[in-house]
């Protein structure tokens, strides 16, 4: 048996050396050291070991389990050889979720031999989370001391080193460090010690980044030229795309900053779109709503709001998380308590939600569900939250100002009633609702709570808003809302409803934003559409407070109609109606592209048809994908990129914008030219007035230009000549003087680099 085993390990070596098939095992399925499977309902895991063999003669193979290096269990799966003398295998062990290392040494069997193939180590299983977003989301390096904690069973996946970019061989599993981010390390640590249970959490977060930073390249949606790459990547790697629990977006200060906060929702949509794609089993989404920052953008409350509704138009895959409020927030960021509060806010979310704790309650940020007028004095208004949150009234804060004074700030001066502030004297909680008093009746339609930026006082002089904050007994913030829609009366559920107007606004060639306005006594909205090849069909269901959708992946140049219908427990109304026509793509620019030098290409393309402007990417051997190269003009039709390496292939790719549209990318490629070989030069002296310069032939060279100087003077043209020439005679020089030359050789759109000779 032991000569047997030596021989098939001297093969086994033969074919790693040689390449040669003798012996080996491909594994398509196989844990890695340190690796954590998400765990099921039953508190347990499925590992699952696959592969083909390619040696003829073996019987099976098995796999010996150990939990804490006792054996657990044994695992074998007879190899089923083809015709092609290739044998294939496939079984699995479950795991308990629970603070255990499982190592698996994977034998290939015949008879009494056996050869261990591979071994694996500290496996378990537990609670796989996904972070995205920017800064807040990263939670580390930004304004603060890292926050340190390590545990073995506290893990990440694909870890670069700090302050470098990641790359395709990041692929090992650790210990997570403070890179995994402050509150994301902080969720590790509380599952960690009240459930034992194992984690990994992978953060892809990059700070500073618009949402348009964070879409999906649809073309390669893994690669790592961009943040949803990168992430994607790290998931498919550890292998947990498929399953994992829960992803967690903190994104959109940027959007505000640098962008316009409108068009957010619609990007949001879109990336949604691509979540769905990449993570089909995915069970929960938790969205955070962004706090107040100090930038003077109205729209920073339409981003805010957005954020606030996604949960009712995702429902329930979705839930909004409110970051006003919590503590440590200097205008943009957050201490390390303030990432620990929030660690510990989700940690109650995670728990209620897949640890059976069912009789949480006010765990979740409240959310205003309606608001409207008591009585017909229209002297105060109700805003009515879930059913199982108990509000509390903060009537002020007091905080200190810039300038070392203190200031205090009252809750009733930061609601607004169509956009104005000052109408507010007074508020009161009473389980599930506020009741705000008005100074005079009042007939305004819209209720914001919070303003869309601070200062929103010119006399203000604080950097960032300090509270008071709505919120529930157990601490929890409130969401932030805008123009929310104040209705004459508290709603009777058995009322008839009224139908809503609904309109219908083109987006871009694939998508659609529908608006419509609040149905006193509605609950929920659904949404149908259609188009000329298909009945209606229901897009979405949405909750009574939700006053628009946007509609993605559409088809271009298509009539989609859509219908609309509230309802309650008891009614429905009548359908509301309205069309819209997604816009045509525009023509495939026909691209082309020219050799001009060594250093330079010419770029060409056709003016296409309704175009507003071109987006031109380029890609080196360099570059892992397209990088964005330059934004043209409509009357633009060629451009001539040069300070290019010579014998470097780029790829080129543009596409055509126009209003609300674009066209495809087309893609072209050219190699510049390499250099010419360098002249190597000699000389000898025919006579005190005359010399020969020699040279041996340079392949490719059309021409050649020799120059001449002496003493101080500048080098000067003395002769060009034919590429096929080795030599020239100079004469006519002056006795005992010292000359210098210089030959470049020059061909079909290259050139040498210059050499010299005294």
């Amino acid at each position: 048996m032991k000569k047997n085993i030596l021989l098939l390990l001297l093969l086994f070596s033969t074919q790693i050396l040689s390449a040669q098939r003798f012996f080996s095992v491909v594994f398509n399925e196989l844990p890695k050291d340190l690796q954590v499977f998400q765990r099921n309902d039953k508190n347990e895991a499925e590992v699952k070991i696959s592969g083909i063999i390619e040696l003829t003669g073996w019987s099976y193979m098995s796999a010996w389990v150990t939990r804490n290096n006792q054996k657990y269990n044994y695992r074998r799966s007879n190899f089923q050889y083809g015709s092609n003398g290739i044998g294939t295998f496939s079984f699995s062990s479950t795991i308990k979720a629970e603070l255990a290392d499982y190592n698996f040494d994977v034998y290939a069997c015949r008879g009494t031999d056996s050869v261990l193939i591979v071994s694996r180590k500290n496996v378990a299983a537990g609670e796989v989370f996904l972070i995205n977003g920017q800064s807040n989301g990263a939670a580390y390096a930004v304004d603060y001391l890292p926050y340190n904690f390590t545990n073995k069973y506290c893990r990440t996946f694909g870890l670069p080193e700090f302050g470098k970019p990641f790359t395709e061989a990041d692929t090992l599993w650790s210990q997570s460090d403070y890179t995994v981010g402050v509150w994301g390390l902080e969720l590790q640590r509380l599952l960690l010690e009240k459930y034992q249970m194992p984690t990994c959490v992978i953060n892809g977060s990059v700070h500073g980044t618009q949402i348009d930073s964070h879409q999906r390249d649809n073309g390669n949606p893994t690669g790592l030229g961009s943040i949803y790459g990168r992430l994607l990547y790290r998931a498919k790697k550890a292998r947990v795309d498929n399953n994992f629990r829960a992803l967690f977006f903190w994104q959109g200060e940027s959007d505000i900053i640098d962008s316009d906060p409108w068009q957010y929702p619609g990007k949001f949509e879109r990336l949604y779109s691509s979540w769905q794609t990449d993570f089909p089993n995915l069970q929960k989404y938790y969205i955070f709503q962004i706090g107040i920052l100090n930038v003077k953008n109205y729209g920073s409350g339409v981003l805010r709001d957005y954020q606030r509704q996604v949960q009712d138009i995702h429902k329930p895959k979705f839930e909004s998380i409110a970051t006003v409020g919590n503590t440590g927030f200097d205008g943009g960021h957050y201490t390390n308590e303030g990432y620990i509060t929030f660690a510990n806010e989700i940690f109650r979310r995670i728990e209620r939600d897949y640890f059976g704790v069912k009789t949480a309650t006010n765990v979740s940020s409240p959310n205003i569900r309606r608001a409207f007028y008591t009585s017909e004095a229209k002297n105060e208004i109700a805003l009515v939250f879930e059913n199982d949150q108990e509000m509390i009234w903060k009537n002020d804060t007091t905080l200190l100002n810039r300038d070392g004074s203190l200031i205090k700030q009252f809750m009733k001066d930061y609601f607004l009633l169509d956009n104005t502030l000052g109408n507010v004297t007074s508020g009161r909680a009473s389980k599930n609702t506020i009741i705000l008093t008005l100074k005079n009746p009042s007939s305004a339609k819209k209720i914001s709570y919070l303003l869309p930026y601070y200062p929103y006082f010119d006399t203000e002089n604080r950097k960032f808003y300090g509270g008071p904050f709505l919120q529930n007994k157990l601490g929890v913030m409130a969401l932030s809302f805008q123009d929310v829609s104040i209705l004459d009366k508290e709603p009777d559920p058995a009322q008839k409803l009224a139908s809503t107007p609904i309109a219908a606004k083109v987006n871009f060639y694939d998508s659609i934003t529908l608006s419509w306005q609040l149905v006193t006594g509605a609950t929920q909205f659904i949404l149908e559409r259609k188009d000329s090849t298909n009945a209606y069909k229901v897009i979405k269901t949405l909750d009574g407070t939700t006053t628009s959708f946007t509609d993605i992946n559409l088809k271009p140049n298509t009539l989609y109609t859509y219908r609309i219908q509230a309802i309650n427990n008891v009614v429905t109304s009548d359908y509301a109606i309205a069309e819209a026509k997604t816009n045509a793509l525009l023509d495939k620019p026909v691209f082309e592209i020219e050799i001009i030098s060594k250093t330079s290409l010419k770029l060409k393309w056709n003016s296409v048809r309704n175009v507003t402007s071109y987006t031109l990417e380029r890609k080196t051997p360099t570059d892992k994908d397209f990088v964005s190269f330059k934004t043209l003009s409509a009357s633009t039709v060629t451009l001539i990129d040069s300070n290019l390496n010579s014998n470097t292939l780029y790829v080129y790719r543009i596409k055509a914008l126009g209003d609300k549209t674009e066209s495809p990318f087309t893609q072209v490629e050219a190699t510049t030219p390499a250099l010419l070989k360098t002249p190597e030069l000699t000389f000898t002296i025919i006579y005190f007035d005359a010399l020969k310069i020699s040279w041996k032939t340079i392949a490719g060279a059309t021409s050649l230009k020799l120059e001449r100087k002496s003493g101080t003077e500048d080098y000067k043209q003395i002769a060009l000549l034919d590429g096929k020439l080795t030599e020239f005679q100079d004469k006519d020089l002056k006795p005992n003087t010292t000359y210098n030359y210089r030959l470049k050789a020059f061909g079909d759109k290259t050139e040498s680099l210059e050499t010299s000779i005294n």
